[in-house]
């Protein structure tokens, strides 16, 4: 993230991060906000933005929704994440699980994959099947106020990839695995809160949230 100058003679009216891959986008904005006394940061990627943002909380941030690494949606969705600190994100993840727990056979396998992410492998069951089991999970996430210990509940919303075995186009766990991940990040371009099958429009209706 690099700064934008501003006439040192104009007060500081506040700092905005400005997140855009576009730099014509970021010189027309900047100039404005720095015409209005703001100090203004340009990044072009959303994991920089994050890094800065955590090292000194900014007074307002503007985001560009698509990123050359990660969403704005999820640029967002992290920083409300960080706001309530570490141990309300394990309490999150904890009550996530139990859900997924409660929606699950017993033949069915559960584990957390990466960061926030979790992997459900769902055996004898089709890429329908699986994407039912989701949208109930989905749903059941939606209901649920997480109890992070502040004096309201948290509303949480979830967004998921399916993909299946036997495929054409898998011979190996790694592809499946991908395959699914693709129809996740699918989800969360859609506007998240929706179960999408890999290579198929969302399964569900999108919720705000």
């Amino acid at each position: 993230m690099s700064p934008v100058h501003r006439d040192p003679g104009t007060p500081t009216q506040g700092r905005i991060p400005l997140v855009d891959d576009n730099p014509d986008n970021i010189e027309v904005v900047a100039a404005r906000l720095r015409f209005r006394g703001h100090e203004v940061e340009a990044a072009s990627r959303g994991r920089s933005a994050l890094e800065r943002v955590r090292e000194r909380p900014p007074d307002l941030i503007l985001l560009d929704v698509m990123l050359p690494d990660i969403s704005g949606y999820e640029v967002a969705r992290r920083i409300k994440h960080d706001a309530f600190g570490h141990q309300a994100g394990d309490r999150v993840l904890q009550q996530l699980a139990r859900i997924l727990r409660q929606s699950a056979r017993e033949i069915d396998k559960l584990g957390r994959y990466r960061g926030e992410e979790f992997l459900t492998v769902l055996p004898d069951t089709d890429v329908d099947d699986g994407a039912i089991f989701l949208e109930r999970v989905r749903r059941a996430v939606g209901q649920h106020c997480f109890a992070i210990g502040t004096p309201e509940p948290l509303a949480m919303t979830v967004s998921a990839g399916v993909a299946s075995y036997p495929h054409r186009g898998v011979q190996e766990p790694e592809t499946l695995i991908r395959f699914a991940d693709e129809a996740l990040h699918a989800a969360k371009a859609a506007g998240r809160n929706r179960v999408v099958q890999h290579g198929q429009v969302e399964v569900g209706s999108p919720k705000q949230g």
